[in-house]
């Protein structure tokens, strides 16, 4: 083999390479913001708790129960059962397939981007992930749009319209599709009766336990390849 031939076949190899590392870092940045961001609602519920919890313990009980809930939902122990699943897949591919879901909610999530970031083909990727999380990819995705929609509807002011397209929904219309499937009730009601309004003896807003993925979630919120 001539040395330009054997330069033909590196060459495309090393670039690809370099394409993977290049999106690898690209998504361990983004899920630093994530993680800065879910940070920065703890801090924000710990405030909360502190000021009112002289006045109304109920309120700032609700905000410590949400802030734990958000930083055990966070760590996940290597001893996990679901990180050890037989066939599913290894802690470290774990970290960083729900890193990168996390911090990118709010676009299009695709098959074969979560598994190029463990390192397998699709086929692959997603059995050993159903042996995980006991649940398929599209439905672990599609749990946590609903469960971050639900988290910014009750720490945030912000419209529904703005709150599907932060959660990676095409409107407010599929939004409310979703939760009337999933929740059971649509996302007007079920923010109105799940969040306390301060008022003058009170600062902080009750926060109820967030939804979990769930097999039975199908897949309007996972884009295939």
């Amino acid at each position: 083999m001539s040395l330009t031939s054997a330069h033909d076949l590196i060459a495309p190899s090393t670039a690809g390479y370099v394409a993977i590392i290049a999106q690898h870092h690209a998504a361990l940045t983004r899920a630093e913001s994530g993680i800065q961001q879910r940070a920065a609602t703890v801090i924000k519920l710990l405030e909360d708790a502190g000021e009112v919890i002289d006045r109304d313990r109920d309120a700032a009980r609700a905000c410590i129960a949400r802030a734990s809930t958000m930083l055990r939902d966070d760590i996940r122990p290597a001893h996990d059962p679901a990180a050890l699943a037989q066939g599913g897949l290894a802690p470290w591919q774990i970290s960083r397939v729900k890193a990168h879901v996390e911090a990118n909610l709010d676009s299009t999530l695709r098959m074969r981007d979560l598994a190029a970031i463990a390192r397998l083909s699709t086929g692959h990727f997603c059995r050993s992930f159903t042996r995980s999380f006991g649940a398929a990819p599209f439905a672990y995705v599609a749990g946590r749009r609903l469960a971050r929609a639900q988290e910014l509807m009750l720490t945030t002011d912000d419209p529904l319209s703005q709150i599907a397209l932060a959660c990676g929904l095409c409107d407010q219309s599929h939004l409310t599709r979703l939760f009337r499937r999933h929740v059971g009730t649509s996302p007007n009601v079920w923010r109105r009766s799940h969040r306390c309004e301060p008022t003058a003896s009170s600062g902080a807003r009750c926060l109820p336990p967030m939804i979990r993925p769930a097999t039975s979630l199908q897949k309007h919120a996972f884009s295939q390849p």
